[in-house]
């Protein structure tokens, strides 16, 4: 990056309230459903972890500001309605689908985190677990934590 130049960034953010589920939770409670099934081996999960930090604005503030090399010049976050029924508040006609909302946001976790369960589990377990997750998290829709359904912090930095 030059000097002067500019860099925008867009990362998830943390989650302001601990007592709500977030999607990794669920992807957690879905693993431990299937080794009750017998489908996981219960050590194969017991060694398992998805490296996973969501940092706060103003942690992320610090850290930029700590490098000295970039200013922050813009540090929000914008809300996403991508799973929420409030989408259909939005004046252009959505119609919210639970079921439908579900496999969306079980494909994106799947894009994300399959190659490091396959790396651990094999490609045995894939398809269910991202079918029963979805299954979960249309169980659980009404206790999604808003913040983790919605918050993406958007960065804008220069060099200095």
């Amino acid at each position: 990056m030059v000097s002067g130049g500019h860099l925008f960034l867009s990362l998830q953010s943390s989650n302001d309230d601990p007592l709500a589920y977030n999607y990794l939770d669920l992807l957690g409670m879905t693993m431990n459903d299937m080794v009750s099934e017998g489908l996981i081996e219960e050590i194969a999960l017991d060694t398992f972890n998805i490296p996973h930090f969501l940092p706060s604005l103003e942690e992320l503030r610090t850290t930029i500001q700590k490098n000295r090399a970039f200013k922050v010049r813009y540090l929000d976050t914008i809300q996403l309605r991508l799973s929420d029924a409030e989408a259909a508040d939005c004046g252009k006609d959505y119609v919210f689908d639970i079921i439908i909302s579900s496999k969306y946001m079980a494909g994106n976790l799947r894009a994300v985190y399959e190659p490091l369960i396959q790396a651990h589990f094999g490609d045995g377990i894939i398809n269910d677990l991202f079918s029963k997750l979805a299954t979960k998290i249309s169980q659980y829709h009404g206790k999604i934590n808003d913040s983790d359904r919605c918050r993406t912090c958007a960065i804008i930095i220069n060099k200095t």
